[in-house]
């Protein structure tokens, strides 16, 4: 699940803190240029569906990806 796509590495850092303070099992993914806050890592949809909600209820946009 992507919360945020950063240039700066500043601003993903921050993401990627405020997200794990909350208890979110956030991490970096640095691709290209970009660094990208993501929560999770899911085998089953419907996992990452019920994470999005949560994320959703708590004021955040996602985007499901998959690899």
């Amino acid at each position: 699940m992507q919360v945020g796509a950063y240039r700066n590495r500043e601003n993903a850092d921050r993401m990627l803190y405020q997200l794990l303070d909350k208890g979110y099992p956030a991490f970096l993914i640095h691709d290209g240029e970009l660094y990208k806050a993501q929560v999770g890592a899911f085998q089953q949809i419907g996992n990452a569906i019920n994470m999005e909600q949560r994320l959703r209820n708590d004021g955040y946009s996602t985007v499901i990806v998959t690899r």
